[in-house]
């Protein structure tokens, strides 16, 4: 976080950063994976990362003995409770004493902390959005990205190395929008669908006992 200012924190390997209105993106890297994060609603955000070193910790006796997982600190920022916009707030830890069962999952990966967006100005009505981008950690930047507000619509166009991804999403009420990849070269049309409008329970499997 090159473009970060420290406003809290013991060292500077944990506390809360603010990150500058110049520098868009945000860059997570994790093995061989690289995660581009850029606010696109509220327009004049305030983003504060929060987050500390996540030293693995051990479990000392039982049948788990030596098991690695991540508790947090008490003094920490991994798990704080409360907004980035609070400099003093709880931070959440735990010590596992004689576990029984932690299931194969557990302890898988550290969460280092968390982004924190808010609206510069306190409002009744805030319309969050953001955009993800994954891909590898051998590419370094991020794509380019054109969006504009069209009334109760967002529409962001996305310029990836060969492909090229139109997407429209309501922001309101009215129809959900829909999203479209099209390759840059020959300009076909590769993927293109309505977003969903509803959300259905899954239905029962032919057979399955109730």
């Amino acid at each position: 976080m090159a473009h970060a200012r420290q406003v809290h924190g013991t060292n500077e390997q944990a506390g809360i950063w603010e990150l500058a209105a110049t520098e868009p993106w945000l860059e997570v890297t994790h093995d061989r994976g690289r995660l581009f994060v850029r606010t696109l609603l509220p327009e004049e955000p305030k983003r504060r990362v929060m987050g500390g070193p996540m030293q693995a910790r051990q479990v000392l006796s039982g049948s788990m003995a030596g098991r690695k997982y991540y508790g947090g600190d008490p003094l920490g920022y991994e798990h704080r409770l409360g907004p980035a916009v609070f400099l003093h707030s709880p931070n959440a830890a735990y010590v596992l004493g004689q576990p029984t069962n932690l299931g194969e999952h557990f302890g898988v990966g550290a969460t280092w902390g968390r982004l924190d967006v808010s609206p510069l100005d306190q409002e009744d009505h805030v319309t969050f959005l953001h955009l993800l981008v994954p891909t590898d950690q051998v590419v370094d930047q991020p794509p380019t990205v054109r969006w504009e507000r069209r009334g109760q619509q967002a529409v962001v166009d996305i310029e990836f190395i060969d492909q090229n991804v139109h997407v429209e999403l309501a922001l309101g009420d009215g129809p959900p929008g829909q999203v479209t990849i099209q390759d840059r070269l020959s300009r076909e049309i590769l993927f293109e669908q309505s977003l969903a409008s509803a959300v259905h329970p899954n239905l029962p499997i032919p057979g399955q006992a109730n």
